[in-house]
């Protein structure tokens, strides 16, 4: 898309997230293997300096990280796919090793909710409803 660099751009959100939020975001992708950062230009440093002069509540803006960052090809490939960038890494190696169907399945599971959620005051109803699909040869879903 080109927009330039991620803390730039965020800073013209209607609400910008925190430096500390940004930060973690980069160091997620990054650690992926989507992402280069070239932490140099002081990002830590800003962000530490920054909450030393705010108050308690207050977390820095956007503005105060500054980084240099890149999409690697395999980034370029997440920022294609609709889905959380763990499940579309997850995704596109399944199929550099040949392994769609397991991989897409795992996915899929990973990315819907537990199907076995039950409020907190039916607990019990829940947990006896649940071992009705349980067996011996029964998956982690349902033991």
């Amino acid at each position: 898309l080109d927009l330039g660099e991620p803390s730039t751009f965020l800073t013209k959100a209607v609400n910008p997230p925190s430096a500390l939020a940004i930060k973690n975001s980069l160091q997620l992708l990054e650690g992926l293997g989507a992402i280069d950062v070239d932490w140099s230009k002081g990002g830590s440093a800003s962000i530490a300096n920054s909450k030393a002069s705010t108050d308690d509540d207050a977390s820095p803006d956007a503005s105060t990280l500054n980084v240099n960052s890149g999409l690697t090809p395999l980034g370029f490939h997440l920022a294609t796919l609709p889905v959380d960038p763990k499940i579309g890494k997850m995704m596109i190696y399944g199929a550099l090793f040949n392994c769609v169907d397991t991989a897409l399945t795992i996915a899929a599971s990973m990315s819907a909710r537990n199907p076995f959620m039950s409020p907190f005051d039916k607990r019990d109803e829940a947990d006896a409803a649940r071992q009705e699909f349980s067996t011996e040869e029964s998956d982690h879903l349902t033991t």
